[in-house]
C-alpha cells in the first residue's frame, strides 16, 4: 500500500506543480509548494489507511503498533530461516526444512492480511519461531560440517526429527488460526444446500387453461 500511496502522491505533486507554474507562481515556489502537497498527500492516506485497517480488525492504534512491531520481527527472523533454507545440502533435510519454511510463511501472510489473528497466532510469534529458527540454523551448522562419527549423526537426526515434529505444530498453529473460517465456510455451505434443496423442493403450479 505504501507504494500505491507514493505513486498517488507522485501525480498529486506532477499535477499540482504545472497548476502553480501555469499560474505565473514561478519554479522554485511551484516546486516547493507542489512537493508540500505531495507529502501531505502521502501522510493523509496512509493515515486514513491506517484508520480504515484498525476499524475492520477492530483494533486500537496502541495494539496495531504493536502487532506490527512484532510482525517486524517475525519477517528478521524469517530471513534468518531463508538463508538457512539455502544453506542445507541433504535433499532429504531441504524438503523438510522447506515445508517449515512454507507454513511459517503462511502463518505470516494470514497474520499480515488481518492483524487481529495475532492474538490467535501469539504462541508461534513468541514460541515457535523462535525454535523453528535456531533449531534450523543448528541444523545447517552441524550438517556443513559432514561429521561422519555416531554422535554426529545421531545429533543431526534427532535435529531432523524435531524440525518434523515444528513443521507438524506450526501446521496445527496455522489451522487453530483458521478454524473460525472453516466453521463460517461450512454453515455458509450448508445454507446454500439447504436453500437449494427447498428451491428443487417447490414446484411450480400448473396453469389452468380456461375454455
Amino acid at each position: 500500500m505504501k507504494f500505491l500511496y507514493g505513486v498517488l502522491a507522485f501525480h498529486v505533486m506532477v499535477i499540482s506543480w504545472f497548476i502553480l507554474f501555469l499560474g505565473d507562481l514561478g519554479f522554485t515556489s511551484s516546486s516547493l509548494l507542489s512537493t508540500v502537497f505531495a507529502i501531505g498527500t502521502y501522510f493523509a492516506l496512509q493515515y486514513l489507511g491506517d484508520r480504515k485497517k484498525l476499524a475492520t480488525n477492530q483494533l486500537t492504534r496502541k495494539d496495531y503498533q504493536y502487532i506490527m512491531k512484532n510482525i517486524k520481527e517475525a519477517t528478521e527472523k524469517k530471513k534468518r530461516l531463508n538463508k538457512a533454507l539455502f544453506s542445507v545440502r541433504s535433499v532429504h533435510a531441504l524438503k523438510e526444512i522447506g515445508q517449515l519454511n512454507r507454513s511459517v510463511s503462511r502463518v505470516l501472510k494470514v497474520v499480515k492480511k488481518e492483524p487481529a489473528r495475532f492474538y490467535e497466532a501469539d504462541h508461534f510469534f513468541f514460541y515457535q519461531l523462535d525454535s523453528v529458527v535456531q533449531l534450523t540454523e543448528k541444523y545447517t551448522f552441524l550438517a556443513s560440517h559432514s561429521l561422519k562419527d555416531e554422535e554426529s549423526r545421531k545429533a543431526l537426526h534427532e535435529t531432523e526429527d524435531l524440525i518434523r515434529k515444528l513443521t507438524f505444530a506450526v501446521e496445527k498453529e496455522l489451522a487453530s488460526i483458521l478454524s473460525n473460517d472453516f466453521e463460517d465456510l461450512s454453515a455458509e455451505r450448508e445454507i446454500a444446500e439447504h436453500s437449494i434443496h427447498l428451491q428443487g423442493s417447490v414446484k411450480p403450479e400448473k396453469v389452468k387453461q380456461h375454455d
